[in-house]
Order: structure tokens, then C-alpha cells, then sequence
């Protein structure tokens, strides 16, 4: 019995440490006498607590017939009162220094002495008797002669201490005769079983979506009747739920921004609504790309915004929206949607054209996309992957030679003829070859006369590169 107030003791005493914001790993609570050469480890705190004394406590003793239950058998039973032990237990700090010693003299002191009961898991003989064990602390002692004998024995000098006095039941008494058992009769309705609040499983709570919220489902009771709510608004369908799980399609999704869904359900159609389940759910914005300030001489940076307080990655990717797009960078945004993507230039070709995309996957794995950004990569030196040279002499509606430098082993060249209609621009060549020194030439359609822009365009990996544009005049 004494091992089990022991037990309640350290926890009492390591909790008190603990609320005293002292970490659990400084904290060695042990039991044995105070000796000269007790210290704690480095960085730690003892605290001893040395039981020097056990008694009966003869003011708790009584006599008579108690009556319980008996625990393996739940009969009732007759035995004598139960008597009680006077535990004593000395509480010594050994640490570093006086004042911190002292420091945890004063927090058991003070702790401690707000309860008068110590938890002790009793076994279920005193449980069933509903006996509990008082704790005492610091209580003048009658026996001080005894105490200056106890520390002299242990051959320590004195230092300050704390008494902890426990009084506990003990069992001790003896099982006399089975108690007549009383004849009972009880007559009780059957509750109805309390139904099961509903649940909304999808979207889950908090969840972050790219795309809008068109279904919710969940469980509820089975059979029962599910009512959904969006913003408050009650959206006009009830389900029926069929093998505990109830699902709903939304006539009008919900789009970007914060929503708030609440499902009740009855389980008689004549029954009460009951048992409210919600959650909370964000439908992300379309990105937004912030223009650079020259989209021809792109350095590979770009910004732009994002739905607040989302922590999904914003990823730029080049020629179509994710995920077929070439990932190109990516970056966190900041609580205030802000992000800036620094694209590497290993990822990069300079003179090259991108369309850029501002993308970010939601939980249900779809996705919230920008409006496309066109850039031109500038270029980190004066000469061109393209050019194309100025022809000598053009005359409208005939042909002539074209020439020029490009990629070789990439894709073929084109010469172009700027127009005024839709796209802008005109092939007026076939696809033309760059041979093993960088050159290509052919022949271009002739154009109508008058002032004329040519370019030559090449596909370097994947992407358009274009030349210097040219103006030219073309002759009668």
C-alpha cells in the first residue's frame, strides 16, 4: 500500500515542478535517505523524499460494521472498519544553489498546500469503501529531538526540508459475514438512443480548393433526412441518407472566396431538425500576374498576388496552364497572397518568347490559373541566336534571296512579312535549314511595294526566337 502513495507522491511533486516551469528532464524525484554526498546531476533538480516514520493513526481508528460492495463479486458484504497509517516523509531539494533549492522548497510548499487529498490509486477493496488519502504539509512537529537524532544518524548536516504527512486507509480489515442482500425492484423506461450528429466529409474542413465547390457529402444517420446550408442560405435539397452516407450536387457552385457550409439532419420526416455539423472552406482566385515593366527585355523575374492566406505553392509555367506546361519556377506565397518568382536561367534562352501562366493547385487537385503573360527573354549578350540580312534589292510581287544565322540541330527558319490584318505577321518563306555553321538562305515570295518589316523566326528548344526586325523598301 505505502508503494502506491509513493507513486501518487512523485506525481505530485513532479506535476507542482512542472507548472513551475521547470522542464520534466531537470526534475529526478527519488526516495532514498539524504546522505552527505547526495548532488544532482549537472543541470538538474532532486527532490528526496525520504519516508523516516510510519504509525498508525490511532484517532481514525473505530469499531463497529461497515458494508460494501464486494469487488469480484459486486454481492454485498460485512467486514470491520479499515484502519489508517500516518506516513512521514522528510522532502529535501538538492540543485546547483541555497536559492534555488529554496526556490523549489517554495513552489512544493505553496502548491502543495492547496489540496488537502492526495490521489492515490487504491485498490478496488478501498475504492469501494470510498476512502480517500489526506495529505498534510509542513505541520509543526512534536518529535524535534527526533528529527536532530535522524539527521545526526544519516551523518548530514542539516538543511531545510518540508514534512509531507500522509494518512492513508490500509487494507487491513477482515471480511466478516455476507450482507443480506436487499430485494430491489426497479422499473425503468428505455431511453430512445441519442442520434448521431451528421458529418461533412468533402470538402474536408479548412480545405483550400482550385476549382468551385460543386459537391458535398458526408455520413449521417442512416435513413435519415440531410438538409445543407452555403453562407447561410439554405440551398433548397434535401437528401436522403442511404447506408449512413448522403451526397448533394450544388445547382450554382460557389466560386473564389471564403464559404461556410453547415449539414442537420432529422430522422423522421415529421421529426425536428438536429444535430448541426458545418465547416469552413476556401475556393482560390484566378492568379494574378503582375506585366513586367519591359515584357521584351524580360530579366526572368515576375510577381504578382494570390488569395490571401493560402499556403498552396504559386508555380510559373511556359506555353499552357498546368499541367501541361513547362514548370518554369516556383515560390510560397505570403500571407498576404504576395509571391515573386525568380525563374532560374538555366531554365531560360535569351531572345526567346514565353507565354507565362500564374498557376496553383487546391486540394482537390485542381487548378486556379491566370491570364497568360507574353515575355521575350532579353538577352545577356549583343549577338543574336537569329538574324536575318538585309536584302539588297527587293521588287514588289518578285522574289528574291534571303540569308541568315541560326541555331544549328534546332528547329528550321522562316522569314515573316508583318501585315496589317490578323495575326500581324505572314510566312513568306519555306522552312529553311540551318546548316553546320549557323547560316540558312533561300528564296521569299515577292511582297507589294512600299515600306516592308521582315523577320526571321526559329523554334530553340521549344520556344520561338525571333531576329532583329528589318525595314525595307520595296520597289516599283
Amino acid at each position: 500500500m505505502f508503494h502506491l502513495v509513493d507513486k501518487a507522491l512523485k506525481e505530485l511533486v513532479t506535476g507542482i515542478l512542472e507548472k513551475a516551469e521547470f522542464s520534466p528532464s531537470q526534475i529526478d524525484v527519488d526516495f532514498k535517505a539524504p546522505a552527505e554526498n547526495t548532488a544532482p546531476q549537472a543541470c538538474k533538480i532532486m527532490v528526496g523524499l525520504y519516508l523516516y516514520d510510519v504509525r498508525e493513526d490511532l484517532t481514525r481508528r473505530t469499531s463497529g460494521t461497515i458494508r460494501s460492495a464486494d469487488p469480484s463479486t459486486g454481492k454485498p458484504i460485512e467486514h470491520d472498519p479499515p484502519r489508517y497509517a500516518r506516513l512521514s516523509y522528510m522532502a529535501t531539494t538538492w540543485a546547483n544553489s541555497p536559492l534555488e533549492e529554496h526556490e523549489v522548497l517554495a513552489a512544493l510548499h505553496t502548491e502543495a498546500s492547496k489540496t488537502t487529498l492526495l490521489p492515490v490509486n487504491f485498490p478496488p477493496e478501498i475504492t469501494a469503501l470510498d476512502r480517500q488519502a489526506h495529505l498534510t504539509v509542513a505541520t509543526p512537529t512534536t518529535e524535534d529531538r527526533v528529527l536532530t537524532e535522524l539527521w545526526s544518524a544519516l551523518g548530514t548536516p542539516l538543511r531545510p526540508f518540508l514534512s509531507f504527512t500522509v494518512t492513508t486507509p490500509l487494507l487491513s480489515f477482515t471480511r466478516l459475514t455476507p450482507a443480506p442482500t436487499p430485494r430491489k425492484v426497479r422499473l425503468t423506461a428505455q431511453a430512445e438512443p441519442k442520434p448521431k450528429p451528421p458529418a461533412i466529409g468533402r470538402p474536408a474542413d479548412r480545405a483550400v480548393l482550385g476549382g468551385a465547390l460543386a459537391t458535398v457529402s458526408g455520413t449521417a444517420e442512416q435513413d435519415a433526412t440531410v438538409q445543407v446550408r452555403l453562407d447561410g442560405h439554405d440551398l433548397g435539397h434535401a437528401v436522403r441518407a442511404s447506408d449512413r452516407s448522403w451526397s448533394l450536387s450544388l445547382e450554382s457552385p460557389a466560386g473564389a472566396g471564403e464559404h461556410k457550409l453547415t449539414a442537420e439532419q432529422r430522422t423522421r420526416d415529421d421529426g425536428p431538425w438536429s444535430a448541426e455539423a458545418s465547416c469552413s472552406v476556401t475556393v482560390l482566385g484566378k492568379p494574378v500576374i503582375t506585366p513586367p515593366k519591359d515584357p521584351n527585355q524580360w530579366s526572368g523575374t515576375l510577381s504578382g498576388t494570390v488569395t490571401p492566406d493560402t499556403y498552396l505553392t504559386v508555380e510559373i509555367r511556359s506555353g499552357h496552364p498546368s499541367p501541361d506546361g513547362a514548370l518554369l519556377g516556383s515560390q510560397a506565397p505570403s500571407t498576404d497572397g504576395a509571391w515573386t518568382v525568380t525563374v532560374p536561367k538555366e531554365n531560360l534562352t535569351p531572345g526567346t518568347r514565353y507565354v507565362l501562366y500564374a498557376c496553383q493547385m487546391g486540394e482537390d487537385a485542381q487548378w486556379a490559373v491566370s491570364d497568360p503573360v507574353t515575355v521575350t527573354v532579353q538577352r545577356e549578350n549583343p549577338d543574336p541566336l537569329v538574324t536575318l540580312t538585309r536584302p539588297t534589292r527587293v521588287t514588289k510581287w518578285q522574289d528574291f534571296d534571303v540569308s541568315g544565322t541560326g541555331v544549328f540541330g534546332q528547329g528550321t527558319v522562316t522569314v515573316e512579312n508583318k501585315v496589317d490584318h490578323h495575326p500581324g505577321w505572314a510566312s513568306i518563306t519555306e522552312e529553311l535549314e540551318v546548316d553546320s555553321e549557323n547560316k540558312w538562305a533561300g528564296r521569299a515570295r515577292g511582297i507589294q511595294k512600299g515600306k516592308r518589316t521582315l523577320r526571321a523566326v526559329q523554334t530553340i528548344n521549344g520556344n520561338d526566337t525571333y531576329s532583329e526586325e528589318l525595314e525595307i523598301e520595296v520597289k516599283a
